[in-house]
């Protein structure tokens, strides 16, 4: 990974996995942990590509790079400081507040970790994205304020709206509606079934949305089991 890390025939998005992974073996290796002579050479190296310019395409893999040394590093305010400050020049700013949402919560900052998901949800475009997006924050909504069943409810609906329209329960899609599914129905058992009438919403939204997909299609399956009383 040390060779990799230095080699110019490698991209240099794969040269700063090489860091992250070669810091990674450090970690579970070393008795010790990650020698600091080795920290402090991934930092800079994180540090000095973030300050290069690049192509919009290159610029994204040494973000995604750099932040992935700060983890391997376990130091999320590095990779929070570094995506506040990719905000500044990046193309897709909703790809970049999510990374943010993500870090907020990791550092403990709910209520700032919210407002990031709201944003990206909000700016992020076409239809998968948007729910993936969506899904995101209602899911961290679902974590971080349990007891706000009003925006639990309004987040979610929303979100499933993005779902009505043709050929859109497919694939991730599908998998990420099956997560939220479980994660709400786990929200409610928790809670004793405090939340019945927050479901109940969602599950007719879910109703309306499956009665435009074809029965005969695999998706309407997928459709109707979201939030599907137990049997």
């Amino acid at each position: 990974m040390r060779s990799a890390a230095g080699d110019p025939r490698l991209a240099v998005a794969d040269q700063l996995a090489a860091v992250a992974r070669a810091v990674t073996a450090a970690r579970l290796l070393a008795p010790a942990g990650v020698p600091p002579a080795q920290a402090a050479a991934a930092r800079a190296r994180a540090a000095s590509e973030l300050g290069r310019r690049w192509t919009p395409e290159e610029r994204s893999g040494v973000y995604n790079g750099a932040l992935n040394i700060y983890a391997a590093l376990g130091d999320a305010d590095a990779a929070y400081a570094a995506a506040r400050a990719e905000l500044a020049v990046a193309r897709e700013k909703y790809y970049v507040k999510a990374d943010l949402a993500s870090l907020a919560e990791e550092l403990g900052r709910a209520g700032e970790a919210l407002q990031w998901h709201a944003e990206a949800y909000a700016e992020s475009e076409g239809a998968a994205t948007r729910f993936q997006w969506g899904q995101e924050y209602a899911s961290a909504l679902l974590r971080l304020a349990p007891g706000d069943d009003s925006r639990i409810r309004a987040v979610t609906l929303a979100v499933l709206g993005e779902l009505a329209g043709p050929d859109r329960i497919y694939r991730r899609a599908r998998l990420r509606l099956e997560r939220l599914g479980a994660e709400l129905q786990a929200w409610n058992s928790a809670a004793g079934g405090r939340h019945a009438a927050v479901l109940e919403a969602l599950r007719a939204r879910m109703r309306e949305i499956c009665a435009g997909v074809p029965e005969a299609e695999p998706a309407h399956a997928s459709c109707m089991a979201f939030l599907a009383p137990a049997a």
